[in-house]
């Protein structure tokens, strides 16, 4: 199956084209591979943030069971060293 894309033009634009695009959500399996770490880091820094009323250092959306990381949040955490994704608060 071919999808083509056809370039938007000024007259047809609608307010739905100017939605930002979702980002994409890897689950535990897949953080834990590209951030190289254990499920049991990513399951116990949700389980200390939860338990100590604190942010995790990677946020996390829970939908039911399942555990999803947005793309960008992975990214951030990657990009500082490894430290929290959160500003600190003043």
């Amino acid at each position: 199956m071919k999808i083509t894309l056809k370039k938007p033009s000024a007259s047809n634009i609608s307010a739905v084209d100017t939605v930002p695009a979702i980002d994409r959500l890897f689950n535990s399996n897949q953080v834990a591979e590209i951030l190289g770490v254990s499920l049991a880091f990513l399951s116990k820094d949700r389980n200390l943030a939860r338990r100590n009323n604190h942010e995790p250092r990677i946020p996390y959306v829970q939908v039911g069971a399942a555990v999803r990381y947005r793309q960008q949040d992975v990214q951030a955490f990657i990009e500082t060293g490894g430290r929290s994704c959160h500003k600190p608060a003043l």
